[in-house]
């Protein structure tokens, strides 16, 4: 028995995994098309806790203070790249928008010392070194 294939059919599911094809470029790619990212939860719950967020701002603020997790030490070393729009590696399209809201966050509920920050940023960089936190 031959087995007789159809040409539409064919048709189809070539087009179909054409377009499966270009959509996991398109997100391998960090388009639109992206999924969320998996620590979005874990930033929110963050930034609603006070205690949390002035011991990231301490850490920001002061290079010998340690920082209370991993978030908040990629915000230290990644702001400056968010902030300049060069964000590198390690800066995955996860950890550039957990940057960006946290930054979002510090303008509008901690404006004073997301100032002292960013001045204290720009110093670093007028100096040539990389920002000490």
């Amino acid at each position: 028995m031959c087995v007789r294939f159809k040409p539409h059919s064919v048709r189809i599911k070539m087009k179909v995994v054409s377009i499966a094809i270009m959509t996991l470029l398109a997100i391998h790619q960090g388009s639109s098309l992206s999924l969320p990212c998996l620590e979005d939860s874990y930033v929110d719950s963050k930034l609603s806790n006070k205690g949390y967020v002035r011991a990231a701002i301490a850490c920001m603020m002061n290079p010998a203070q340690r920082c209370p997790d991993k978030m908040a030490e990629n915000v230290r070393h990644v702001a400056p790249q968010v902030l300049r729009n060069n964000c590198v590696r390690p800066c995955t399209p996860c950890i550039k928008k957990q940057v960006q809201k946290t930054i979002s966050f510090m303008q509008n509920n901690y404006p004073q010392e997301f100032g002292i920050i960013v001045n204290k940023m720009l110093q670093d960089r007028n100096q040539r070194r990389p920002f000490q936190g």
